[in-house]
């Protein structure tokens, strides 16, 4: 135990055990990264002076690595570019994993009786079923149709846990999982602009509230965007703000829906497309005046 909390503290410290080895020297510590390796693997136990000075080095407290981890995260999507490096992921989780349960453990103290009761996952097998599935949830939170002011709140409001991961290059997107399989715990990059990360929020939901079966990792991403979408804009609102057809859609219009439902113009214009509002040949040309602009990457 108290060799995975070592590492666990290192980790979510952001150190190499070089880096761990050299700061331990500054508070008068001596110890090689040989032993440090030994110690997070199990293979010896630390001195309490050595647990000291690792606890100040890590800035936790001595406790810390006395202590049984309280809660359980099962991850089960991590939505990332392939060269994101391993250590990297490693971090992330890990950061992730502490943090939910330190909100556990005050959820625990400030809310001793609370019983969750999360909503039922929707079978899913094609973009349809998605839409339904998001529907499903907003009514299970009872959202109505009205734009959501804040997915974080939301998904705390609802017994769920929001944590921000900074990962500044962009490589990292999303994660999420389930604490004991009644608290769902999403995590985003905290660097990504408000309505990337509004958008991440609901697409992680999707992997947490749609059972897509055996999917292929592809198929299930394709769900999950159309399951975030439909999340953030339900159909009926997306057709009564644009109308069930339309030959042209104005940029500025697209600016003011951006405003107001916290949906980028781009995910506006996938979600006309999906919903039949515009058709194929419009979308081309809205992109190109996106890229033309600079907009598909600003």
């Amino acid at each position: 135990m108290i060799g995975n909390r070592l590492k666990q503290a290192r980790i979510a410290a952001g150190m190499t055990q070089d880096e761990v080895v050299a700061a331990l020297l500054e508070h008068g510590q001596t110890l090689t990264k040989a032993g440090l390796s030994k110690y997070e693997r199990g293979g010896s136990l630390p001195k309490p002076s050595v647990l000291r000075a690792l606890a100040k080095v890590f800035g936790v407290t001595a406790d810390f690595f006395l202590e049984e981890p309280s809660v359980n995260v099962q991850w089960l999507a991590f939505r990332k570019a392939s060269s994101l490096k391993l250590s990297d992921q490693f971090r992330i989780k890990t950061v992730a994993a502490a943090q939910v349960e330190a909100f556990v453990m005050l959820q625990h103290a400030l809310e001793p009786k609370r019983e969750l009761h999360p909503a039922p996952r929707t079978r899913v097998t094609s973009p349809e079923d998605a839409e339904t599935a998001a529907d499903k949830l907003r009514k299970s939170w009872r959202l109505g149709d009205q734009p959501i002011e804040s997915v974080t709140r939301t998904i705390e409001d609802a017994g769920g846990i929001v944590v921000e991961s900074s990962d500044e290059a962009g490589f990292f997107e999303g994660l999420s999982g389930w604490v004991e399989k009644t608290t769902p715990v999403v995590v985003v990059n905290s660097g990504a602009t408000d309505d990337r990360r509004r958008f991440s929020h609901a697409h992680e939901l999707g992997h947490l509230f749609m059972d897509v079966g055996d999917a292929d990792p592809k198929t299930e991403e394709k769900l999950a965007h159309r399951f975030a979408a439909a999340f953030l804009v339900p159909a009926a609102t997306a057709k009564r703000e644009l109308g069930d057809k339309r030959r042209h859609l104005d940029l500025r219009e697209l600016a003011l829906l951006k405003l107001k439902h916290g949906l980028s113009m781009q995910a506006w214009v996938y979600r006309a497309v999906d919903l039949g509002i515009i058709d194929q040949s419009h979308c081309r040309n809205l992109f190109a005046e996106f890229s033309s602009k600079g907009w598909r990457k600003e």
